[in-house]
């Protein structure tokens, strides 16, 4: 018994089984045609970023957020093209993820203040995290975990969009 991969390039889905005896080629079983604009929307006291600026439904989108000196990243607001918010979820300290509606999407995230500003003599520290002043951010996370969500989150989009089809054919 074999193993294999789930693969999505070009708005396709490829499952790729990992026994060069049985399979040639990987076997193609879902093709999208038409993806979607990403739209990051300027916020205060930070940036929104997104690796692409377009996606196709049910696909995974990453959303980083690079909040200014002081500031954290609060939450991240998706939205689809009726205005309606998409669910979004926190992966790491300054990463979200949300699956791509069939639609646009507009991005935009809240920064508050985290009260750690890097050389404020006020505060008594030399730097983020430091000195007997320092706050450390409410919401931190850690993404070694991240590799292991994206595969679970693009089987998961193979396996609705399979259902779609098959509901729609």
């Amino acid at each position: 018994m074999g193993s294999g991969a789930l693969i999505f390039k070009d708005g396709i889905f490829f499952l790729n089984i990992n026994d060069a005896k049985k399979q040639k080629e990987p076997i193609q079983f879902a093709k999208l045609d038409t993806s979607y604009d990403i739209k990051t929307n300027d916020s205060a006291n930070g940036k929104v970023t997104v690796e692409k600026s377009t996606a196709y439904p049910g696909e995974f989108v990453i959303v980083k957020t690079e909040p200014d000196d002081g500031f954290t990243t609060q939450m991240v607001k998706v939205l689809d093209k009726d205005g309606k918010e998409i669910e979004v979820k926190r992966i790491g300290d300054n990463a979200f993820t949300f699956f791509m509606p069939e639609g646009d999407v507009e991005i935009s995230a809240t920064f508050v203040d985290s009260g750690n500003k890097k050389n404020d003599p006020s505060r008594g520290n030399s730097g983020y995290n430091g000195g007997s002043g320092s706050v450390t951010p409410a919401g931190t996370g850690d993404t070694n975990m991240l590799p292991l969500w994206i595969g679970i989150a693009s089987a998961a989009a193979a396996v609705t969009l399979i259902t779609f089809k098959r509901k729609r054919g």
